[in-house]
């Protein structure tokens, strides 16, 4: 099955419960077989696009424009979500869950 996550930050660089939780459950997925992808947002000195323990991590890079920056990060998250055409897409807070109602 092909997963998508979806999460505002993630580790290496930040390191909180949601995180933690985020890498965790995208690790178990994979070594249970799972397509799984993990979409965030971008941090410096990392790649847009890696492979880690075997599941995808891809950093969406985002102007810092009040409101239009978060609307500019949603549509590529939306744009992202298409490509992958995953069969779950599950967000991990609640700035990531705002995209999904409008994939379809």
């Amino acid at each position: 099955m092909k997963i998508a996550i979806l999460v505002g930050l993630f580790p290496p660089k930040w390191l909180a419960g949601t995180e933690i939780a985020t890498y965790n459950l995208a690790d178990h997925l994979a070594r249970k077989g799972h397509e799984v992808h993990v979409i965030t947002s971008h941090d410096d000195g990392l790649p847009g696009l890696c492979e880690e323990n075997g599941f995808y991590i891809h950093r969406i890079a985002w102007p810092k424009i009040r409101f239009i920056g978060l609307v500019a990060f949603w549509v590529s998250i939306c744009l992202k979500i298409r490509k992958i055409k995953p069969d779950i897409v599950h967000a991990q807070s609640l700035g990531g869950g705002v995209p999904p109602p409008f994939l379809k």
